[in-house]
């Protein structure tokens, strides 16, 4: 397995039986991915380092999707011999997902060509598996907790299986929890008895003391009322209710049903529903929301791919099609089911001078024609420097109507990079919903006579900065402190005051944000953003360089799991859009030997 593709097979060739493309939709990896991919790769074990079918890892441009699974963070490709990475498969928050993410997508290449089918067969009937032609993947599954993630429910048995496998290796306190079956068939069907544990540094652990833990799934979707309102040749505004099934309505009841909710061309809008007639905060069992749909949107009828139910100490419920009864109609006579269109060759960079904040800054304008039939509603752009060790830069920005232009505009005060950068990929809603983008190519290179997608070159300009940035904030890890409080010391309910202490400087940007990412006795993990007060200002106050101290507090939810939590991984920004990310968990392997 190699990054490195040779004169002896182009991307030409490794790209000719799925995506096509050449070497100028590519890149190398940063210097820090591979240093993930092969201490990840280790943790698996000895029988599973090689594969042969595993020939290949690539990495797409910085700031480009794939241009088949635009949301994907990665793609395998067991058939054609490799794995692509996009970059947001290493700019994740938490470094336990990246981690996640590589053993995931090696996993695929375990199913397709080291899984006989009698085990593959077994692991279907384990997860609830049945074909059907009305999903979209062709699958659906029977079951609806004993999965570890939402992608794990959504899609197929290979995936369920690849997410298993990979919290089995990274968390498998999360695997146990949600699905002992599945623990132990990885355990002893795929890993011949190896296991690992997942250890926190001990001193950035903490108890949490609980006579009533929660650990309940919330209850089942019993009733959906839809109501969608307007005229036939007018706005329309969807409100969505739903009620769960619970016994027990504190228990049994959720603090958020999310979803995601597509019209048949693919169209979509997310909803967060939210319970009614309750305390902000608290469980219900009936939850509402709405959303607003331009006369424009596709008509017919929308349907949600998977529903998410979620209280609040994190017990998930999945849901599908099959589960519930939905029919949601959108009588749209004015439909606009015409992606927005770039106007080839009318890409531009510029770049000025303004003052913000009494301060000089550099402001880069990129600017494109769009041809569009209805109305715009967002613009993006991604553009590159040349540094390695930097990612990309995304801007949202603005439709001229009156013109038919896009117009980005990035703010780039002198600790930002100096380089040449160019504009990598633009993206484009309209007001109905449709989406679009497209890549540019860089100038210097990377393109063949052989290649068979040709984009157009990308624009550049060069950036001169007079005190560039490009180190990452420091956290001083020996001066973080954690503590835990019950707030009901006399009958402890798991509500428990939480105190992190930190400290952290960095070079010439200054320090913007951290993600803590805690874990709980049963692998559940959750996120909580640190914000520095002035993180919108473009420069820092004071003297950034000097180490400041943190204090972050929370109240975990009653009902919290009992036993010891911790800081599983910690990751730093400055204004720069440098980061760092800091692990704190041991993966200890168990390698069992046979006699």
């Amino acid at each position: 397995m190699t990054t490195r593709i040779t004169d002896h097979m182009t991307y030409g060739e490794l790209t000719a039986s799925t995506t096509g493309e050449g070497a100028s939709r590519f890149q190398k990896f940063h210097s820090e991915e591979i240093v993930q991919l092969i201490n990840t790769f280790e943790e698996m074990p000895g029988g599973m380092h090689k594969i042969p079918e595993l020939r290949y890892l690539v990495c797409r441009l910085d700031g480009t999707p794939h241009p088949l699974y635009p949301g994907a963070p990665a793609v395998a490709w067991p058939e054609s011999g490799y794995i692509e990475f996009m970059d947001k498969a290493f700019l994740q928050p938490s470094i336990s997902g990246v981690h996640r993410l590589i053993i995931h997508e090696k996993a695929h290449f375990l199913w397709a060509h080291l899984f006989d089918e009698q085990l593959k067969a077994d692991w279907i009937e384990l997860g609830g598996w049945y074909r059907d032609v009305r999903s979209p993947s062709g699958w659906f599954t029977t079951k609806q907790t004993e999965f570890v993630s939402a992608y794990g429910h959504a899609i197929n048995p290979n995936e369920d299986m690849a997410e298993s496998v990979a919290f089995f290796v990274i968390n498998p306190d999360k695997l146990k929890s949600r699905a002992i079956g599945k623990y132990e068939f990885v355990r002893d069907r795929i890993m011949q008895g190896n296991f690992y544990i997942s250890q926190i540094r001990e001193d950035l652990t903490f108890e949490v003391y609980n006579l009533y833990p929660d650990y309940v799934f919330p209850g089942k979707i019993r009733r959906v009322s839809i109501r969608v309102t307007g005229a036939s040749e007018a706005e329309k505004t969807v409100h969505i209710e739903v009620e769960l099934h619970a016994l027990d309505k504190v228990l049994e009841g959720a603090t958020e049903v999310y979803m995601r909710i597509f019209s048949e061309i693919g169209t979509y809008v997310e909803l967060r529903m939210h319970p009614v007639g309750v305390p902000a905060g608290r469980p219900g069992t009936v939850l509402a929301g709405s959303f607003t749909l331009s006369k424009f949107a596709k008509a017919g009828y929308w349907f949600p791919a998977q529903v998410q139910i979620v209280d609040a100490v994190g017990n998930k419920r999945f849901e599908r099609g099959d589960d519930f009864g939905w029919s949601l109609f959108v009588n749209n006579p004015l439909e606009d089911v015409i992606p927005p269109r770039y106007v080839r060759n009318t890409a531009s960079l510029s770049k000025f001078a303004e003052a913000r904040e009494g301060r000089e800054i550099q402001v880069i304008r990129a600017s494109w024609q769009v041809e569009e039939n209805r109305g715009m509603s967002e613009c993006y752009a991604d553009i590159n420097d040349e540094l390695l060790e930097t990612y990309r830069f995304e801007a949202q920005g603005d439709y001229d109507s009156h013109s038919g232009r896009c117009v980005v505009l990035f703010l780039m005060p002198h600790y930002m990079p100096s380089s040449v950068y160019t504009m990598n990929y633009i993206r484009m809603v309209d007001i109905a919903l449709n989406r679009s983008g497209v890549y540019f190519r860089h100038p210097g290179g990377g393109l063949r006579e052989t290649d068979t997608v040709v984009d157009e070159v990308g624009q550049q300009i060069e950036l001169i900065t007079n005190n560039p940035d490009t180190e990452a904030p420091e956290v001083d890890l020996n001066a973080i402190q954690i503590s835990a409080v019950p707030t009901n010391p006399d009958a402890p309910n798991g509500e428990t005051l939480v105190t992190l202490t930190f400290r952290i400087r960095d070079n010439i940007a200054g320090f913007t944000q951290a993600f803590l990412n805690l874990r709980d006795p049963q692998g559940i993990e959750h996120g909580f953003w640190v914000q520095d007060p002035n993180r919108d200002d473009l420069f820092a106050s004071g003297d950034p360089s000097r180490w400041t101290t943190y204090t972050w507090t929370v109240v975990l939810p009653e009902g919290s799991a009992p036993g010891t939590w911790g800081l599983a991984d910690m990751t730093v920004w400055d204004r720069a859009e440098n980061f760092h990310n800091y692990n704190f968990t041991e993966i200890i392997h168990f390698d069992v030997e046979s006699d």
